[in-house]
Formats: C-alpha cells, sequence, structure tokens
C-alpha cells in the first residue's frame, strides 16, 4: 500500500508516456499480487467454514450462503461508489488522451491506414 501511496505521489510529476506506462504496469502487477492474497485468504476461510460446519455434502451449503451472500453484501457498495468511479476516470482519460496531438482519433486513423496498405 505504502507503494502505491508514493507512485500515486510521483506519477504526477513524471508526464511522459512512458513513465506513466510504467506506473500502470506497476500499479496492475501489485494490484493483482493483493488480489491473489485476498482470494487466498477467503478460499482458505471457506474451507474452514466448510470443514466446521459440516452441512450438507462436506460443507458445501455453508459455502454455498457465503458465496452469495458476500458478493450481494458487495454488490450495492460497488454499483454506488466504485462503478461510477471508474466510469469518471474513463471519460477523463478520454477527453485527455483526445486533447493530446497525436491522440487516440488520430493514432487510430494511422492504425487503420496502415492496415488498409497491407491488405
Amino acid at each position: 500500500l505504502g507503494v502505491l501511496v508514493c507512485m500515486a505521489k510521483f506519477s504526477e510529476v513524471s508526464t511522459t508516456r512512458q513513465a506513466q506506462q510504467t506506473y500502470n504496469i506497476i500499479t496492475t502487477g501489485i494490484s493483482l499480487v493483493a488480489a491473489w492474497s485476498w482470494e487466498h485468504a477467503f478460499d482458505e476461510a471457506f474451507d474452514i467454514v466448510g470443514h466446521e460446519y459440516q452441512v450438507g455434502y462436506k460443507g458445501l451449503v455453508p459455502k454455498l450462503v457465503l458465496s452469495i451472500v458476500v458478493p450481494a453484501a458487495l454488490l450495492p457498495i460497488y454499483l454506488s461508489h466504485v462503478r461510477p468511479r471508474v466510469k469518471e476516470f474513463e471519460e477523463e482519460h478520454e477527453e485527455r488522451h483526445k486533447a493530446l496531438p497525436g491522440g487516440a482519433a488520430e493514432q487510430g486513423a494511422a492504425e487503420q491506414g496502415a492496415v488498409e496498405q497491407t491488405a
């Protein structure tokens, strides 16, 4: 978490495209490591609950209940907070990308021209 906070502070300092891509790759990598760690923790917790409460086929019932209750509890938070923020970031990214010289529209046209030339 500390690495991500430091990167967030210093990412605005470097404005080159390569630096931004590097920050994006590092952030994605750290996020994946954290996600896999949490997935492992949840997997272990579900196994423990299933083992302790032997209801159904080898604890399948408590695991099934938890697999429905946990996402149902998180879904409203995701829909009301996370999803709108992601959409805002995507719109800002698109606007910034269009405003830059050689933005997405010009690059897309250049790529389309290159594809048409090779065909």
